[in-house]
């Protein structure tokens, strides 16, 4: 039964995967935010494919009326959800993260660039105002699958090492039960963010625009909240990363085998953007 005591040791147990996703995906939006305002210049900017592809779709979505864009946000994010959710054990959920975080940088640039710094500015504070729902759901199933993928494939090294019955099956299966909950309450998220993108986030967009240090705030607030979310784990993480870099070292295959799977999707998740 889903409860808040199951979302709590959910979130507990998978403490190290969300301070890792968050960071990663978090410094992934200021180094593409960073790198489309630095190293191109706004005429090439303009030109580039994924830009010209969101001009286009931002288009059609603004001819939307709110109820229609708000139906239009369900039927996108949480069709990703579900396939992301689908596809876990190669790491889907993940890279749908990886690629959130760059190609939100690169519409902060295109949006700064083409509109001003004031313009760029409240648009990036009014993405964080559905964001706080949307991204972190999106955050939430990517860290609960990125802790079930690693089980599974650390579980197939040991089959393949004949070396299932030295653990006990407890890890795997609490993996999947927290990806289950992780999912449920990331979905939930997602779905509530949608009205929230479509009848209030414009509004909001407009106040910043006239309000720089009110989107300044909003924002410096936003990353405080990330940085609460990523700090309970962050130690876990810390250790987890150790004995990884230990087990492989030492030749514990059912760890070789976790790593070199996850360097391989993710690799594979992170050329599809380039």
């Amino acid at each position: 039964m889903y409860s808040l005591k199951k979302v709590e040791l959910a979130f507990s147990r998978t403490a190290p995967a969300i301070t890792f996703v968050v960071l990663l995906s978090l410094l992934l939006t200021v180094m593409s935010t960073v790198y489309h305002l630095a190293a191109i210049p706004p005429s090439e900017l303009t030109k580039l494919p994924k830009v010209q592809e969101y001009e286009n779709r931002v288009g059609e979505i603004a001819a939307m009326d709110p109820w229609t864009r708000t139906q239009y946000y369900w039927s996108n994010n949480l069709k990703t959800a579900a396939v992301g959710a689908a596809f876990s054990l190669i790491y889907i959920p993940l890279n749908t993260s990886i690629a959130t975080g760059y190609y939100t940088g690169i519409a902060i640039a295109y949006v700064g660039r083409v509109y001003g710094e004031e313009v760029g500015l409240a648009f990036s504070a009014q993405i964080f105002v559905h964001g706080l729902l949307e991204i972190t759901g999106i955050y939430l199933i990517s860290a609960g699958a990125l802790r079930l993928a690693w089980s599974f494939w650390g579980l197939m090294g040991e089959l393949t090492m004949g070396k299932r019955k030295k653990r006990p099956r407890g890890p795997m299966r609490e993996a999947l039960y927290d990806f289950i909950v992780l999912a449920l309450t990331g979905t939930i998220m997602i779905f509530l963010a949608a009205p929230v993108e479509a009848f209030i986030s414009p509004i909001t967009g407009e106040v910043f625009v006239t309000q720089p240090l009110g989107a300044a705030g909003f924002l410096l607030m936003t990353a405080a909240l990330y940085m609460l979310l990523a700090r309970p784990g962050l130690r876990g993480m810390i250790r987890t990363a150790g004995k990884v870099v230990s087990d492989v070292k030492g030749g514990e295959f059912a760890s070789q085998l976790a790593l070199l799977t996850f360097l391989i999707f993710v690799m594979l998740g992170v050329f599809s953007l380039l």
